[in-house]
């Protein structure tokens, strides 16, 4: 598949409109239809972390590079890593918030997590990285 064909199926499969897109990553709208449809043959590396941000995926996806939209980049080089149900989960949610919305989840989990009755034991989050 196509970085076209992923951006395509992609916008379609998480529910938004190509002004949608072309608002979040401030462009026009021909612009994205271009960007779909293969009219765009050197499509700037710079578009490609906020057409992913928008488009609720990773950047290596995009690029085809995994199959898993959610499929992160792990500079180890020893495998990819794929979001746990729970945190896609949290990510999606975080990704429909406003500015405000998002600031104020980074402070509340901030507050979370310097409180040990809420943080996880070293040895889980040890575990966790490295797996």
């Amino acid at each position: 598949m196509t970085i076209n064909e992923r951006i395509k199926n992609r916008r379609k499969q998480i529910g938004k409109t190509v002004e949608d897109v072309a608002k979040i990553i401030n462009k026009n709208r021909a612009t994205v239809y271009r960007y779909e449809n293969s009219d765009i043959e050197d499509m700037p590396i710079s578009i490609i972390e906020p057409l992913a941000k928008a488009l609720e995926c990773s950047p290596v996806y995009l690029m085809g590079w995994v199959d898993n939209p959610n499929e992160r980049y792990n500079p180890s080089g020893k495998k990819a890593d794929t979001l746990a149900a729970d945190e896609e989960q949290l990510l999606t949610n975080y990704n429909k918030l406003n500015p405000t919305g998002k600031d104020k989840v980074q402070d509340y989990t901030e507050d979370l997590t310097d409180n040990e009755k809420y943080t996880a034991p070293e040895s889980e989050l040890e575990r966790k990285l490295n797996a």
